[in-house]
């Protein structure tokens, strides 16, 4: 439990609070659910890209980082990039 369409079926359900580890277990990989999808920042592809991880959320992520600056945070390994990708998963998959 835990992606974007458990979280959705959960609530069709009934269910009104969660409490899932997946989007932090899943940032300190370099992963982030967004509108766009899963994206993984593992791959080089990102090492230069402009422009926010999810250009749809207003998340403070996504409104003051670059996905290049969040590649290099995943790159080395830095916590704070696990705590800004797992906010951004957050913020994206409630909107």
């Amino acid at each position: 439990m835990g992606t974007t369409r458990d979280l959705l079926e959960a609530v069709h359900r009934g269910v009104d609070m969660f409490d899932c580890i997946l989007p932090t277990a899943l940032a300190k990989q370099g992963v982030a659910f967004t509108s766009l999808g899963r994206r993984d920042l593992r791959r080089a592809a990102y090492r230069g890209m402009d422009g926010p991880i999810d250009p749809k959320c207003g998340c403070p992520t996504c409104r003051t980082h670059s996905i290049a600056y969040l590649f290099h945070l995943n790159k080395v390994q830095e916590p704070q990039g696990w705590q800004l990708l797992a906010c951004t998963t957050f913020i994206s998959t409630c909107n």
